[in-house]
């Protein structure tokens, strides 16, 4: 699912979370410093990489050093680089960014090579369970983690992700647990869904069994790839995006006019139980997966397909999925007192949807979508 980062844009400003502002054109460097971290070679930092990021430091150390709008913008910055430096052994810094070690933060410049010395696809930043199913044997290790589950987490990501477009990644994590299976769709092709593990079960037969409880955050361009694209028929399933307009329905009497994003609706339900600091590291790892594949943040979706899969797009891909039984348990406890059966009315409208891939003139842009089926 792709959708805007939940930042708050306002006249020539952005807020975080906890209420910093800084200047437009920082925040454009700083886009542009963690784009250049996951591109290019695990060998090499071009000149011209360097002069960039030097020019951008400096801005940020002669921009108002003392005021909370550049210190916040040294601090995000080192965040980021400092957690990449911990997993280098050993750095040697190119001529190029020798300048760098003139200015007052020039300890992040080493943290800079580093990260793209060590661009490890599988050490991700968010979450400390990700697993990335790349090979035949972690991912009959996946399907053996996933045998015994009732309830199992699931999100797509992919290129205009339809029957039309390419699936990349699928990401699975059962209920009551930490980690989180990244299956590589592009390494492994579509004989992933048929390999089968240690109980006899493949990707295709737990998707399909109605004895496991599939959720989903808007299931239906999914449901449109899976089927078309594999031949998987979606059962048990669980649309999370119509439990959030059943809460809204059952506590306003009225049926809502449009569906929410899972952006939105994880600042709606879930921010105000978080800390400060989470909020802001699940921010930083969205607005850092968005650069990379957005156009609108300057990315292209085709990273998607790049492989090693950049170490800012596991942790997005990982994020969203890993949140979803947190947010069942809070919207199922958010239901009012106004209606009735709305389990079993999410339930059926929730394979409604799945049945939507098998119409012929499914139109997976229709802005129809964003509107509230009434009497559902």
């Amino acid at each position: 699912m792709i959708e805007q980062a939940p930042a708050k844009f306002h006249g020539g400003c952005a807020e975080d979370q906890d209420g910093v502002e800084h200047s437009s054109s920082l925040i454009s460097g700083r886009r542009s410093l963690l784009a250049a971290l996951s591109e290019g070679s695990e060998s090499e930092l071009l000149d011209q990489d360097a002069k960039c990021i030097s020019k951008h430091l400096a801005g940020v150390d002669q921009h108002q050093s003392r005021t909370p709008k550049a210190w916040w913008t040294r601090r995000h910055i080192g965040t980021y680089i400092k957690l990449s430096i911990s997993r280098s052994a050993s750095f040697s810094a190119p001529k190029s960014l020798l300048p760098l070690a003139k200015l007052p933060n020039a300890r992040n410049c080493r943290g800079i090579v580093a990260a793209r010395q060590v661009f490890n696809p599988t050490a991700a930043l968010f979450h400390p369970n990700i697993v990335l199913v790349d090979t035949i044997p972690l991912l009959r290790s996946c399907l053996d983690a996933l045998a015994n589950a009732t309830s199992i987490a699931v999100d797509l990501e992919g290129i205009a992700l339809c029957r039309s477009g390419t699936l990349c990644v699928v990401q699975l994590k059962a209920a009551g647990s930490e980690r989180v299976w990244l299956v590589d769709i592009v390494v492994l092709g579509p004989g992933a869904f048929e390999v089968k593990g240690s109980s006899n079960q493949s990707l295709k037969s737990i998707l399909e069994d109605r004895s496991v409880k599939k959720l989903f955050f808007d299931l239906r361009n999914d449901s449109d790839a899976l089927f078309n694209l594999f031949g998987v028929t979606l059962a048990n399933v669980y649309d999370l995006q119509l439990l959030e307009v059943a809460v809204r329905w059952s506590n306003v009497g009225v049926c809502p006019r449009f569906v929410k994003g899972l952006v939105s609706s994880l600042e709606n339900y879930l921010a105000p139980l978080k800390s400060a600091m989470e909020m802001r590291k699940w921010t930083r790892v969205k607005e850092a997966g968005l650069i990379l594949f957005a156009p609108e943040h300057g990315g292209k979706y085709e990273v998607f397909e790049q492989r090693p899969l950049a170490l800012a797009l596991v942790d997005y891909c990982a994020q969203d999925v890993a949140s979803l039984h947190e947010l069942e348990t809070v919207l199922h406890q958010r239901i009012g007192r106004r209606g009735s059966n709305w389990e079993a009315r999410v339930r059926a409208e929730s394979e409604v949807r799945v049945r939507v891939a098998f119409q012929a003139n499914y139109l997976p842009r229709s802005r129809d979508k964003a509107v509230v089926v009434a009497n559902w």
